[in-house]
């Protein structure tokens, strides 16, 4: 019988017991930060086993945003993705896999719960420890998976934003992550749902990056107004050129940076967030 590996950065581990040793509903904030990691990977354990119980492990499923972890105690929560990163920790769980599963591996990532983080805050440790993960990756696939789990934790964090799908593919498309967007959300005046794409290359990237992803967002038959597309290593002018030439649409899209991001250590959020769209409306 084989049993399931989570992996997982371990930063990000410590990052998430450090957060409920000061806030949350950890029931004994006392004990040292070695021992709230190992609850925080046996209660993560069992979310997934809640999550998961009598299903065969495939990427499609674990890829279906309902099912995408949970909260552990108030303050942070988990989240599950189908592919286990080459130099992770490993830990083996009890949690036998049923026949008829194709992943053996599955990657866990911890992160504030929404309620934890106000429109002007993240989590410095967490956001830390993403960055340097993803400053830190040498494959072209740890690459992408780095940036994926960073924006996801960002935009997870988003009032209103609700991780709804993460690597959907239609007919013709991939899209990185969707999120379904509240009425009383920080983009309250925006549509159902809001498309993430992260490009974590070598070079910036450029115009027809951006023309490919504005076509995603206005291919949503109307449900879509709104997504943001993260370049790690920045744009090129013409992409930004491209933006004016579709300002007359109804279609927004917050370009961000690597160095966007590592901004929202002193600026929050919601300003960063906020200031990428302004530019795209007002460019």
């Amino acid at each position: 019988m084989q049993n399931l590996v989570f992996c997982y950065n371990h930063p990000n581990l410590r990052g998430a017991a450090s957060h409920l040793t000061q806030r949350g509903d950890y029931p004994n904030r006392t004990d040292t930060v070695d021992v709230i990691e190992r609850a925080v990977l046996a209660q993560t354990v069992k979310r997934f086993e809640l999550a998961y119980r009598g299903k065969p492990l495939t990427v499609p499923l674990l890829s279906t945003g309902e099912l995408h972890g949970g909260v552990l105690w108030r303050g942070v929560a988990c989240t599950f993705s189908p592919a286990g990163m080459g130099n992770w920790t490993r830990h083996q769980t009890d949690y036998a896999i049923l026949e008829g599963s194709s992943v053996a591996e599955v990657s866990v990532t911890w992160h504030l719960t929404p309620g934890e983080q106000s429109e002007n805050t993240v989590d410095t440790q967490i956001l830390e420890d993403l960055i340097a993960s993803v400053e830190s990756a040498v494959t072209s696939a740890d690459k992408g998976d780095s940036l994926e789990r960073l924006a996801k934790y960002v935009f997870s964090g988003v009032p209103g934003f609700t991780l709804w799908r993460q690597n959907e593919r239609t007919a013709t498309e991939e899209i990185d992550l969707v999120f379904e967007n509240s009425a009383d959300s920080l983009f309250p005046h925006d549509r159902q749902y809001v498309l993430v794409e992260c490009k974590n290359w070598s070079e910036k990237c450029g115009k027809n990056e951006a023309v490919l992803f504005r076509d995603k967002v206005q291919n949503r038959r109307g449900r879509s107004s709104l997504g943001f597309l993260l370049s790690w290593n920045g744009w090129t002018r013409t992409a930004e050129i491209d933006g004016v030439r579709h300002s007359s649409g109804n279609i927004a899209i917050g370009f961000l940076s690597g160095e966007d991001i590592k901004r929202m250590r002193r600026d929050g959020l919601a300003a960063v967030l906020k200031q990428a769209v302004s530019d795209d409306v007002f460019r």
